[in-house]
């Protein structure tokens, strides 16, 4: 039997995420339309912008009375930059919404669903599924019109919590185009949802953007989408593991 709490959170979550995505799945291709007024503006950089707001709407303005919180080290950035982050959830993506920021998104399962396949192709996110020939030359056109990049290194969402082998599809683009990495960090996304789960739990859920890590140009490609690969992988790593122990003895 569920915990009330638990019934409650979902009696009130489900209604009002149907409700914003009703309303973002026609506000932001009529947003778009303004695109006429900005003509330096592209219509795919305008749906990026709405699809942020639309996350930040589903992870801040919906659980109102714990709203997912931005812990930003990284300070300001450059534009564009390469956000690489472990991945917990499903609502992973939802919670990239508090970070203020124009991305693209490497991801593949939103492209099987019906509408937001449509949303994601006019935002021009980048379908995973292809040949790594076509992510890069879509990545790489994106990075060059100063559009943020998110991946997810470890390809898919962990399922017992830990930090999972990165693979170096993101760095090897952050060396080829000498862009920044900023390592991210979600905390709580797989208590308040957890894989192969349905019900949403009571969570604190929080992202942590750290410092930017530049590819090291003294080294040689290989070495340096190596390094980068590396060290991103154990501050990640590192930064879980502080708030893992900060979470017991608090």
């Amino acid at each position: 039997m569920l915990p009330v709490k638990k019934i409650l959170l979902n009696l009130y979550f489900w209604p009002l995420f149907a409700l914003v995505t009703l309303l973002f799945v026609v506000g932001i291709p009529l947003f778009s339309l303004t695109v006429l007024l900005w003509p330096g503006k592209s219509i795919a950089s305008f749906f990026r912008r709405g699809i942020t707001k639309y996350g930040w709407a589903v992870c801040r303005l919906i659980p109102f009375m714990a709203p997912v919180k931005l812990d930003n080290r990284a300070g300001i950035l450059p534009s564009p930059v390469i956000y690489v982050a472990n991945h917990l959830s499903s609502v992973d993506p939802y919670c990239f919404g508090v970070v203020d920021s124009e991305y693209g998104m490497f991801t593949s399962w939103p492209f099987q669903i019906p509408v937001f396949k449509w949303m994601m192709k006019a935002a021009q996110y980048v379908d995973t599924r292809r040949g790594w020939e076509d992510i890069s030359r879509q990545a790489h056109k994106l990075l060059a019109d100063g559009c943020s990049l998110i991946i997810w290194p470890e390809g898919h969402r962990s399922r017992n919590g830990r930090l999972g082998d990165f693979q170096r599809g993101a760095f090897r683009l952050a060396v080829e185009a000498n862009c920044p990495v900023v390592p991210v960090c979600f905390i709580n996304t797989d208590t308040l949802l957890a894989p192969g789960c349905r019900f949403l739990s009571p969570a604190r859920v929080k992202v942590v953007l750290l410092p930017a890590l530049w590819p090291d140009p003294s080294h040689d490609k290989r070495k340096a989408i190596k390094q980068l690969c590396h060290d991103c992988h154990q501050i990640i790593g590192q930064e879980l593991k502080e708030q893992q122990h900060g979470e017991i003895h608090s």
